[in-house]
């Protein structure tokens, strides 16, 4: 699977796994993110989402734990990407 030449979709795939594994293993559980990762993975890959979440009350849910365990594994990292994805599109001007 992993090709000597990834098409831009498999390259972007497997730069969310390892940017989520690289995160994941800073602090304690190497499958989940905790608090204090989700934040420092926004602060450092998301720059300009994370100033924009630092300026707007609601915008710590942008990146959450959805079932409420208090970490965010793979699928819950994922879901929240998706649904950044689908703003990102809704604001971008049409062609």
């Amino acid at each position: 699977m992993c090709e000597m030449n990834p098409t831009p979709l498999e390259q972007t795939l497997f730069t969310l796994c390892k940017v989520f594994s690289e995160h994941a293993a800073a602090e304690g559980n190497k499958e989940t993110l905790n608090k204090n990762e989700v934040k420092n993975l926004v602060k450092k890959e998301l720059p300009q989402l994370f100033k924009a979440a630092q300026e707007d009350p609601e915008g710590e849910t942008l990146l959450m734990d959805f079932d409420g365990d208090g970490e965010m594994d793979f699928k819950e990292f994922m879901v929240a990407l998706s649904c950044l994805a689908c703003i990102f599109k809704a604001h971008c001007p049409k062609k």
